[in-house]
């Protein structure tokens, strides 16, 4: 899946809000593809050393479940008839909905170092794909934090960062290193490793434009049961 991201670049110390766009598709890990589209608006302040940012995410969640690339169990293959092909239960056709979706976050940053909580899905949208199949997106909680290390050739900067989200039902954590050169280019790898046992491997691309932050992110499976769900 991939990540893409129009963010302002540095903190604004006005009461003037800032704004954003984010778009994410995943459809390598499951048979879902999701697609989210979603506008960010943060109003940021000085607080002592640094800025505190609080925003608002407002978006769409587009998920198709893809049963075009469903492979059923062929009958009596695992001792029993519950997964026969003809089965009327089993859909034939791509089954898609949409619904609203809601984020918040808050977090303080320095020249030096950044902490943030958020919670996305707040509204934990059903989405009701036909009569028979429906998909809860859970409600998520973030922690994230990063840190800045000044290098000797003063054209680099390195940012290793933090991430954990968790439904409360299940955690992941990643694990990024980006390398900063002018303060204007980024680049780096990432590994995002689940409480199941699976791990993915992140390749960030960014660049500073005109007073916004573009970023993209790529996400690889590594280990064959990421590869297969």
């Amino acid at each position: 899946g991939y990540l893409f991201s129009l963010l302002p670049a540095r903190a604004a110390y006005s009461h003037s809000p800032s704004v954003g766009i984010i778009l994410f598709n995943d459809d390598k890990s499951t048979l879902y593809k999701d697609m989210y589209a979603a506008a960010q608006l943060a109003h940021k302040r000085r607080l002592g050393k640094g800025t505190l940012s609080i925003g608002l995410q407002v978006g769409m969640v587009n998920s198709t479940y893809q049963c075009s690339k469903a492979r059923p169990v062929p009958e009596g293959a695992d001792g029993s008839a519950d997964h026969a092909s003809e089965d009327d239960a089993i859909p034939k056709e791509d089954l898609t909905a949409k619904g609203l979706d809601l984020a918040a976050g808050v977090m303080y940053s320095t020249d030096r170092y950044y902490i943030g909580l958020a919670s996305t899905h707040l509204t934990a949208p059903t989405l009701q794909l036909n009569d028979n199949f429906g998909r809860k997106v859970m409600r998520e909680y973030n922690l994230m934090a990063g840190y800045n290390i000044a290098l000797r050739n003063p054209l680099v900067e390195l940012r290793p960062s933090l991430l954990v989200r968790s439904d409360l039902h299940m955690s992941v954590g990643d694990v990024t290193l980006r390398a900063i050169y002018k303060k204007m280019f980024n680049g780096g790898l990432g590994v995002r490793v689940t409480d199941s046992g699976t791990t993915n491997g992140i390749l960030y691309l960014g660049a500073d434009i005109a007073g916004f932050r573009v970023s993209y992110a790529y996400e690889y499976p590594f280990s064959a049961l990421s590869r297969t769900l």
